[in-house]
């Protein structure tokens, strides 16, 4: 069985949706689902399903659009899922894709990649907060990912995401419910 269409979105503020970099397709949560929806074909051409089956709360690009992070709302134990996305040209006749890396389309070049615009691979699982998500960041060099827990954890992590590490942490006196990273 195959999913179709997911009708309604999951939004507890800002963090839940996002715009591809890459191919200015939107991503938002429904539920355990992020649902990727091209502006440009006017429909969902992806739906992302959570390994755990637990809802998402957030979830954010890499400024260079290689990486999507999208974090738990679980209760007890929620992880962070990280993707890794592989872009493909299609060719007016449908015949020739080649995979091509972000860095090599040229903001000119956008539009060829918009027919099928990305191939999302689950890479690496994150886990460390005892409550849920409520925000995960890319650092601008996607070398480091930051997350937020909700107002029951209120941790504050900073993760070596690839080596799949905690590198600090700290317990928040009060709840933050987003988080900013300057690019310089």
């Amino acid at each position: 069985m195959k999913l179709e269409k997911v009708i309604g979105l999951s939004s507890k503020g800002q963090e839940a949706i996002e715009v591809n970099p890459v191919t200015g397709d939107l991503v938002y949560i429904a539920g355990s689902f992020l649902v990727i929806y091209s502006p440009q074909q006017s429909k969902q051409t992806m739906h992302l399903c959570s390994r755990t089956s637990r809802p998402f709360q957030c979830c954010q690009f890499s400024k260079d659009g290689k990486y999507l992070a999208a974090g738990e709302s679980a209760f007890r134990q929620p992880q962070i899922t990280i993707w890794e996305i592989n872009y493909v040209e299609v060719e007016e006749n449908n015949t020739k894709v080649v995979v091509v890396k972000p860095e090599q389309i040229q903001p000119q070049d956008q539009k060829v990649y918009v027919k099928r615009a990305a191939d999302y691979t689950p890479i690496k699982q994150l886990k460390g907060h005892k409550y849920g998500i409520e925000c995960v960041k890319f650092s601008p060099d996607a070398e480091f990912l930051i997350s937020i827990g909700d107002p029951n954890d209120r941790g504050l992590f900073v993760w070596d995401w690839r080596a799949e590490k905690k590198i600090s942490s700290n317990k928040l006196s009060k709840p933050a419910l987003t988080l900013a990273i300057s690019d310089e």
